[in-house]
């Protein structure tokens, strides 16, 4: 398919990276990046953390300073919001009014927060972290002395949480399941994440569900199913975030749990790409279909959706891998671990400097690693290796990890 012109929906990093990736492969078309939001395209990670506590400015978060995109011939239309694709004659259709006809659409519609919908809602005080705009009226927030409570023990609500104490705030987490941090983290690490924040002083309580928020014009509180109340001036909500399917939707294309798409990142319809937090994808090394809302993915399907564009068709087979830092602790994870793999150790939790590598009928599936990034590096090599191990080497902490990617490779 022949390629002149490509409108990308979304100007965050994953269209951001799409434009960028386009140009280092040598596309020489029409490039139009379209973003509802007013910034051009940004780093999120720093949302929950250096935003709030002020250790980076908006500027310091931006992908590229905006003479590049002028330099790179990249179309900016910030502020714009895209109602509608066609993909048999290949369109955008701004809410501003015009059709733009194109010859491939990528859509990096990302997602947004997941809204509580539980009576005092919409009190002020209660905040999402998504945006700049979010992490900035979060930050206003919280200018003064406040009475912090996090619903959620997710990343985004741990590094809020993190963020906020350190700046000095009374913090809670109130989270629904019994055990907080456990879901993601497996029961002996999410144990040394909930001691972590406890003792720097934030109130973890689990096994909440939160009923409503309690207040006139502000929040006041956050109550729970079961009557209890939890004092708050400011909320922060982190219970995940919703992938934004609804151009997807309106075009026919295939939706569940995001828009699917092939190993060229290609969905349902040809003339269509996608990419980023919103691309549903089958992964190799979990072995089914999964949604990544992770800063690597974003990357990594931004160059697969330009090889793909320009004819250099290259599969996205990526381990996935991601990162969290909270207070001292900078946790990275890699692989996808399911609940009866079998965990080995190297390092004690309680020293605050391991890792925890899931095996599967001795394969190595995931890793994470507490303060040990060169381990996970080489965790990260096993995985990709498909290599089988003997536990008793990788439980060795006074032997490199690396030594066992000496191992054979498993077909």
């Amino acid at each position: 398919m022949g390629t002149d012109s490509v409108a990308i929906v979304g100007a965050n990093l994953a269209g951001g990276h799409v434009a960028a990736a386009l140009r280092n492969e040598g596309f020489g078309g029409r490039i139009l990046l379209i973003g509802a939001e007013p910034h051009r395209p940004y780093d999120r990670p720093p949302v929950s953390k250096e935003l709030l506590t002020g250790a980076k400015s908006a500027e310091d978060t931006f992908l590229h300073p905006q003479p590049w995109y002028q330099d790179h011939e990249i179309e900016l239309l910030l502020g714009e919001t895209v109602d509608s694709i066609e993909t048999a004659r290949p369109s955008v259709t701004l809410r501003s009014g015009p059709r733009i006809a194109v010859d491939r659409i990528v859509l990096c519609t990302g997602g947004r927060a997941r809204r509580l919908d539980i009576p005092g809602g919409d009190l002020a005080g209660i905040h999402y972290l998504r945006t700049l705009d979010d992490a900035a009226a979060l930050r206003a927030d919280l200018a003064q002395p406040r009475r912090v409570v996090v619903v959620g023990s997710g990343f985004i609500g741990a590094e809020a949480a993190a963020s906020a104490r350190c700046m000095g705030h009374d913090v809670t987490i109130v989270e629904f399941d019994p055990r907080p941090f456990t879901r993601v983290l497996g029961s002996e690490v999410g144990a040394l994440v909930e001691r972590l924040h406890s003792v720097n002083g934030v109130i973890i309580r689990g096994g909440v569900n939160v009923a409503r928020f309690v207040g006139t014009e502000r929040v006041e509180a956050v109550e729970g199913a079961d009557g209890e109340r939890f004092e708050a001036d400011v909320v922060i909500v982190g219970i995940g975030m919703e992938p934004a399917t609804e151009l997807a939707s309106q075009a026919h294309l295939t939706v569940a749990n995001g828009v699917w798409v092939n190993e060229f990142c290609e969905s349902s319809h040809p003339s269509v790409l996608v990419a980023g937090d919103v691309a549903n994808q089958h992964n190799p090394f979990v072995g089914e279909r999964i949604r990544l809302e992770h800063w690597q993915n974003a990357l990594h399907q931004a160059g697969t959706v330009a090889r793909t564009i320009v004819d250099l068709r290259e599969p996205n087979v990526a381990v996935p891998w991601y990162w969290s830092n909270q207070f001292d602790l900078e946790l990275q994870i890699a692989g996808h671990s399911a609940p009866n793999d079998e965990v080995v150790f190297r390092g004690e939790p309680e020293s605050g400097s391991f890792s925890a590598l899931h095996l599967r009928e001795g394969r190595i599936v995931a890793a994470i690693s507490a303060n040990r990034p060169r381990e996970l590096r080489a965790a990260l090599r096993l995985i990709e290796r498909r290599a089988t191990v003997d536990a008793t080497v990788l439980r060795d902490d006074d032997r490199d990890l690396s030594d066992a990617l000496t191992a054979p490779m498993t077909p």
